[in-house]
């Protein structure tokens, strides 16, 4: 198994789009160590500008390449709601998505307030 030694590094400079349109939404509750409940809401989303054209380009929105945007405290609104709507991230910024204790992809992280 590699180590990547120079995670902060490359979260740093990953680059993205900070204006992405939502396509859809993974949410749930998970239970802490010491049993306390917490919301998680992700959503699933591409980058505007590809959105925008797929029509035009034929290409199917299914099709598109997504970027989970990890919400921060999400509160109890409705998020489905944004669903096609476009989301500002200039206050986003890039973690990694550990799995099994490997490194499984990047993603995008914001607070609710912000979205």
């Amino acid at each position: 198994m590699t180590k990547i030694t120079k995670v902060h590094e490359l979260l740093q400079e990953a680059e993205f789009s900070k204006s992405q349109v939502a396509v859809g939404i993974r949410k749930g509750i998970f239970q802490d160590d010491r049993g306390i409940s917490h919301p998680w809401v992700n959503i699933e989303t591409v980058d505007d500008t590809l959105y925008q054209n797929a029509e035009t380009l034929g290409i199917d929105i299914e099709d598109l390449p997504t970027v989970t945007v990890k919400i921060k405290n999400p509160d109890e609104r409705n998020w489905d709601q944004i669903i096609g709507k476009v989301i500002d991230l200039t206050s986003a910024t890039v973690v990694p998505v550990i799995q099994n204790n490997q490194l499984k992809g990047l993603a995008l992280s914001i607070e609710a307030s912000n979205v």
